[in-house]
């Protein structure tokens, strides 16, 4: 998934607030991909209900 996301171009911050309405579940699975990515927020690329 990593990969998933810079390839998706997210390579620096990014904003939570879609998880934060939209995918609540979702939210504490991204924020540990995006801490181990480096980033400061969740990956909204990843997000399942796209």
């Amino acid at each position: 998934m990593l990969a998933e996301a810079r390839t998706a171009g997210f390579t620096g911050p990014v904003i939570l607030e879609h998880e934060a309405r939209w995918c609540p579940d979702a939210a504490p699975i991204s924020a540990a991909i995006a801490a181990a990515a480096g980033l400061l927020a969740p990956v909204p690329a990843l997000c399942r209900c796209a």
